[in-house]
């Protein structure tokens, strides 16, 4: 049949498929009848087999004990025609079984394939059987049991009764664990889940009931229901219908927006397999049921839920997890029109949006508002470069100063000038406006001069919002009062291209790096800045003392120099020509200025705005004020300058704020006894108001203690500072509201002050609790605080140990011998050694520290642990010991 079909495909007669198909299947019945013969052949095979090992097994028995033969009457004969026909049938299957194939002439290495195949195929079945059987044997396929002997060492082994009798136990443990009953791990668990709990939430624990469960495992385990805290979100949905019908005295019910499902595992056999949930529908449309299945020894727990669309985005509060043996199932439900949000929404929730990101610190709103602002101001700054007319005052002047020493080679500075009068500002100002006036087509292309400033003007927005940003104190809603409101400022940028903003761009830049501590680009760029405009030295008092009390005297004067170097190298090839002509022209003190240009005098008589005699009263007011914002307003967190004056080469890191503070005061006293301002002067300080009105805006505070009366006030000064910026010309009103403005600032600012360490409960924010629990332990057994009178007596031995403490970080003990090794007892010696490891103090020198270090308020509290359990004596620190340290 198979050659006929064959025949058949050959000739391409009839349905080729057909035949096609036909071949298959019949080769598919041939394969079938083949594997039962050769397995009922191979069957017999072992019969035969065993049948010759049984006729061994009873040959030898009856060689080895005599047996009595019983010939039988009838029924032997056909016994004996039996025996005959398997004696027969064995000897065929041994014979078969001799024929033996050997494999290593069909394997041949010599011979190639094709005498292989023919060598295979010249086989017969019970040959091909006993091949395949042979090649099984050498290949090893069933390996054999190990013994003991045979395992590597460290390996356990564990025989079946063993291991039934561990298995038996965690039965029997898992049987004894009743229900509803928490383990520690499932306290830990519930503990876990409780936190983040929000007010508009609550649990709930009504379980659904469902069918009789049947396992397969519950010979073995116990089945018991898992535990588990659910909880259950609800508000209020303003739709259309409720906005018309409730508002907030008389509310909407609150309706279910979503679910929280905890569901604990701690004990699954298998923890590697993941529960599931499945959710069906109820007889009643509106609600669901959430069936959560697990493995044993857990049964399922089902809950009914309202039946709504979920919210299946993870930043939409959608979790789905199995972790640390907790099944988290968190999701909400979607929002009727969510897109439409701001629309439909009642006032009041927007309202509380806004409050919580705007006007109350937060780091994430004040990066989103910062980043917001910085895409506004890009666009707004286009719109007011193409829609507002440019204004020309200086830029042709400056870009004649430059034609001076670029074009004809003039560096005597007496010679370089413009329209609008000589060049009275540093070189820098002149090798900065070269750049400009090589991009702009020698000054004739004001759009591209606008455009460049107006980049200019971004990167110094978002260094000063990094400034706001480092000093952790102020909301995200000033970085508008810092930037959108200035309508002076834009123009005074875009509109003017003075350049004042160019040096206050560099001032910033050099003022990151300070806070960054990094000390040498900024007084690179803090020189630079001067080089361009001199009002920048207005905060070189501030910049002094930083550095002093950072890097100490020696290193201070270092810096000084470095700014030297850079101003001697800007100015260097008007030096060379006419050192004097530059240093009159560029640094002139004397310089008048013409009364119809300012500001803030205008109130003024003519003849006393020129009077020589009221500009040094101006001089000696600016100094006076200076030095008592010096030494009793600037860093106050860590004592002062006096304090850092009195101790004595003692070194701190200044944090970002109270530097801030130092160089913006500073500023604007300058800035308050001006001899005349100017317009394009309010770049000066723009930037640094904001910060000043609210350097003690409340950080930990809730959305119903925001100060809106001191936010409200404080705008609005803002806002009147403002308006004398841009009253033109100025008035006599303008002029004295500007100073009258000026003066509250500064007294808020002085009612407003950081208290000293001193003046300060004991109890600061920069305390760990291990430091709280110490502290508190001290001041009840040994003393009472006292902020302002003379120290408690001291009374010990030969050498008082006493240890100053303050709630900022700031520690020192005195009476030790430091230069020396001769100490009264080890108590010394270890306190001695503990400070000169975290606090490195040599021989009455106190290296820098870091009092927002963590790791050092740990040190900290392990000192004074031990000085207490010592009784070694603690006070608080005075001045007036530290003054007797710093002379002794």
């Amino acid at each position: 049949m198979e050659r006929q079909i064959i025949d058949k495909l050959r000739s391409n007669s009839g349905n080729k498929g057909y035949w096609q198909d036909l071949k298959e299947q019949l080769n598919v019945y041939i394969a079938r009848k083949r594997l039962r013969e050769n397995h009922g052949k191979m069957l017999r095979l072992k019969l035969a087999r065993i049948r010759e090992e049984q006729m061994k097994e009873v040959q030898m028995a009856d060689t080895t004990r005599p047996q009595k033969r019983i010939l039988p009457k009838k029924e032997e004969s056909d016994d004996d025609e039996v025996d005959e026909s398997d004696e027969q049938q064995n000897e065929k299957l041994s014979k078969k079984v001799r024929r033996k194939v050997d494999i290593s002439e069909l394997d041949n290495p010599e011979l190639d394939d094709e005498q292989k195949e023919r060598q295979w195929r010249a086989l017969t079945n019970e040959q091909l059987e006993e091949a395949t059987l042979e090649l099984f044997n050498l290949g090893c396929y069933s390996p054999v049991y190990s013994g003991f002997d045979d395992v590597m060492p460290g390996i356990e082994i564990i025989d079946a009764q063993t291991d039934m009798e561990i298995l038996m136990e965690k039965r029997e443990s898992n049987r004894k664990k009743p229900d509803g009953v928490a383990n520690d791990s499932d306290a830990k668990m519930i503990a876990i889940a409780r936190k983040g709990m929000e007010g508009d939430e609550a649990t709930f624990s009504v379980e659904e009931q469902i069918e009789t469960q049947k396992h397969l495992w519950s010979d073995k385990y116990r089945p018991r229901k898992p535990t588990y805290l659910n909880r259950v979100q609800t508000g209020f949905d303003w739709n259309k219908y409720n906005q018309t019908h409730y508002d907030m005295d008389n509310p909407p019910p609150k309706i279910v927006q979503g679910y929280k499902f905890n569901i604990f595992y701690p004990d699954l056999l298998d923890p590697t397999k993941t529960p599931t949930f499945t959710v069906t529908p109820c007889d009643d449309p509106d609600f669901a049921v959430v069936r959560f299945k697990a493995g044993p020894p857990y049964e399922d727990i089902a809950f009914k839920v309202v039946n709504r669309e979920w919210e299946i985005l993870h930043k939409n509060g959608y979790k789905c997890q199995f972790q640390n043996g907790v099944f988290q199932l968190w999701f909400m439900f979607k929002k009727s029109n969510a897109n439409m949000r701001i629309l439909f929404d009642p006032p009041h929730i927007i309202w509380n949006d806004i409050r919580k990101w705007f006007f109350i610190y937060n780091a994430t709103g004040f990066r989103v508002l910062a980043i917001a602002t910085l895409i506004i101001e890009f666009f707004l700054s286009i719109f007011v470069i193409n829609f507002v007319n440019y204004t020309e005052i200086d830029w042709s002047t400056y870009m004649q100063q430059v034609e001076c020493v670029s074009q004809k080679g003039i560096f005597n500075y007496s010679q370089i000038g413009g329209d609008t009068g000589p060049c009275v500002y540093p070189a820098g100002h002149l090798f900065i406006f070269q750049v400009l006036h090589f991009l702009t087509n020698g000054g004739k292309s004001i759009l591209i001069a606008q455009y460049i400033f107006m980049i200019l003007y971004i990167i110094n927005l978002a260094l000063v919002f990094r400034i706001l940003y480092k000093t952790n104190r102020i909301p995200p809603f000033v970085v508008l009062l810092c930037s959108v409101t200035g309508y002076r400022i834009h123009s005074i940028f875009m509109l003017r291209l003075f350049n004042d903003p160019i040096a206050m761009l560099l001032f910033y830049a050099a003022f990151n790096f300070f806070i960054d501590y990094k000390w040498v680009p900024g007084c690179v760029l803090y020189s630079l800045a001067v080089s361009i405009k001199m009002n920048v030295l207005l905060f070189a008092p501030a910049k002094f003392f930083m550095l002093v009390l950072n890097v100490g005297f020696a290193t201070t004067f270092g810096y000084i120099a470095l700014c030297a170097v850079v101003q001697f190298y800007i100015g260097l090839p008007f030096l060379w020509y006419d050192w004097k002509s530059y240093v009159i022209r560029s640094f002139d003190l004397s310089r008048v200025f013409m009364f119809k240009w300012t500001v803030n005098w205008r109130f003024l008589p003519v003849d006393i705005f020129l009077d020589k005699r009221f500009h040094a009263t101006l001089l000696i007011g600016h100094l006076t004020l200076l030095a008592l914002f010096a030494f009793n307003m600037w860093y106050r967190n860590t004592g002062g300058i006096r304090w850092g004056y009195l101790v004595g080469r003692i070194r701190t890191i200044t944090g970002t704020a109270e530097t801030f503070f130092a160089f913006s005061t500073a500023n604007l006293i300058g800035i308050a006894f001006s001899r005349s301002l100017h317009y394009q002067f309010y770049s000066w300080y723009y930037h640094q108001l904001p910060f000043l009105l609210f350097f003690n805006y409340p950080r930990d505070i809730k959305k119903e203690e925001i100060p809106w009366n001191s936010i409200i006030w404080k705008c609005g000064v803002l806002l009147l500072v403002e308006l004398c910026w841009n009253v033109y010309p100025s008035t006599w009103w303008s002029s004295l509201l500007l100073h009258i403005l000026h003066a509250g600032i500064l007294t808020y600012v002085v009612k407003t002050r950081i208290l000293l360490p001193e003046d300060r409960e004991p109890i600061h924010y920069n305390m760990s609790p291990e430091e709280y629990k110490i502290w508190k332990n001290i001041l009840d057994k040994k003393l009472t605080w006292n902020s302002g009178g003379d120290l408690p007596e001291l009374t010990s031995k030969k050498y008082p140990k006493k240890l100053y403490f303050t709630p900022t970080g700031g520690l020192r003990v005195t009476n030790c011998d430091y230069e020396s090794d001769d100490y009264e007892d080890e108590t010394d010696k270890r306190v001695v050694r503990l400070l000169k490891k975290y606090r490195k103090i040599k021989k009455n020198k106190f290296k820098r520290y870091n009092p927002e270090d963590e790791a050092l308020h740990n040190n900290l509290a392990e000192i004074i642990k031990y000085c207490e359990e010592h009784e070694c004596e603690v006070i608080p620190e005075e001045k007036r010991p530290i003054y007797k340290l710093a002379n002794k």
